[in-house]
This record gives structure tokens, C-alpha cells and sequence, in this order.
């Protein structure tokens, strides 16, 4: 069984390649036969070659990694590729630079910590501007409840920042805002607001995604 080995520090790190044809991997320790410890992944026979796939690595306290590329493997076929040891390939060719400054929060005095994010950003829904079936329609969709909710609610509402090839918006995610710090009504979390985004069917919501991240925080898009 061909193997994808790579190196991430720290070591403990979570690695994870999900396959376009749906596989999903997650990586062992592993070493390089020179000693250099990493962690592997090992590939399923019949995995089609060629396809894209998605390599996520993450850790605590660290920035998650999202890197896309094509994978292939050595199944004895293919001459014009030099398969590194472990006889697997991540061939990555799209790189998305983010933006190098954050604007501060603004905070004006007229936001309510009383008010109901869910209500602000179900109205915004109700405006029936925004596609929320189409990845344009929730990106902006996104950015425009990030904005009331800031101006409106707290101005602690701030965009995820999207980093290498992750699939994002405008430098940020297609379908989730952070409340990096609490107000009365609402706990700190990364919160989805969109319920199967990019599909026929989806429709807003606020559900909490994940922890506080601040080093993704930032605003405004």
C-alpha cells in the first residue's frame, strides 16, 4: 500500500486528507527511512489518480493549515512523476495570499448587547438578496451579517480568516463569523450561519462551529 508521508510540526499535529472521490484519511506517526520523524497516510488500493484532494493540519493554539493539491500514488503505471519515499505525491498548485492588515473594531457607542444576533441575521435573510445556494450568494451573505452584527450587536463580530487554498470568500469563510469575546445574550464562539451552504435548500442559522480563535479574527471583509 502506497503511503503519503509528510512532516508537520509540531509533530502531534492533527493531519487529514479528504479525497474529491469522498475518502477521507487520517494520518499515523510515521518516519522517513533518514530518520526524520512525520506522520503518513496510508492510500487505499483503487483510489482514482489524479484528483484533487485536501490536506487540513491542525493543532492547539496554533493557526490551522488547509492546503489543496492533486494526489497521486505509485501504482507502477506512471513514469513521469518522481514519487518521493512512501510512493505518494501532493502536488499542490493553488496559493491565496491573505490580507496583511486588520482594520481596528469599530465601535461607535450605538451597538446593543441585548439584541438577538439570530433576529439580525434572519432579517438580512429575509431581504432575499443574497443566494445562500450559490458560494457568491453565501460569501456575501456573510460578510453583510458580520457587518450589522458588528455595527448593531457587539463589536466584537469580526470574519474567520481563511488561510492558503481553504475555500473561502474574500479572504475569509464562506459561511461562518467569530464573536471573540461575550456579551450578555451570546457566548464567544466561531459560529456557522448558514445550514448547508452553497445547496438548494440552505437557510440561516447560528450555530456554534468551534472555540475562539483570535489570530483568524479580523474585520472588516
Amino acid at each position: 500500500m502506497p503511503k503519503l508521508l509528510i512532516f508537520p510540526t509540531p509533530l502531534t499535529a492533527r493531519c487529514e486528507l479528504r479525497h474529491d472521490g469522498g475518502v477521507v484519511l487520517i494520518a499515523t506517526p510515521d518516519a522517513h527511512s533518514g530518520g526524520r520523524l512525520g506522520q503518513s497516510f496510508g492510500l487505499p488500493n483503487g483510489l482514482p489518480q489524479g484528483n484533487g484532494a485536501r490536506l487540513f493540519i491542525s493543532s492547539p493554539g496554533k493557526v490551522p493549515l488547509e492546503q489543496r493539491g492533486i494526489l497521486w500514488y505509485n501504482d507502477g503505471t506512471l513514469n513521469n512523476i518522481p514519487f518521493p519515499e512512501g510512493g505518494a505525491a501532493f502536488l499542490t498548485d493553488d496559493f491565496t495570499l491573505q490580507n496583511a492588515t486588520t482594520a481596528p473594531p469599530v465601535d461607535n457607542g450605538s451597538q446593543n448587547p441585548n439584541l438577538n444576533p439570530l433576529s439580525i441575521i434572519l432579517a438580512i435573510e429575509a431581504t432575499h438578496q443574497f443566494d445562500l445556494a450559490t458560494h457568491d450568494g453565501c460569501g456575501k451573505f456573510t460578510e453583510e451579517c458580520c457587518k450589522q452584527l458588528h455595527e448593531k450587536h457587539s463589536a466584537d463580530w469580526g470574519h474567520v480568516r481563511k488561510i492558503g487554498a481553504q475555500e473561502q470568500f474574500n479572504g475569509h469563510a464562506v459561511d461562518a463569523i467569530m464573536l471573540k469575546h461575550p456579551t450578555p445574550n451570546t457566548e464567544a464562539f466561531i459560529y456557522d450561519i448558514i445550514v448547508n451552504s452553497q445547496a438548494p435548500g440552505a437557510h440561516a442559522a447560528l450555530n456554534v462551529a468551534s472555540s475562539v480563535n483570535e489570530s483568524l479574527w479580523y474585520y472588516p471583509a
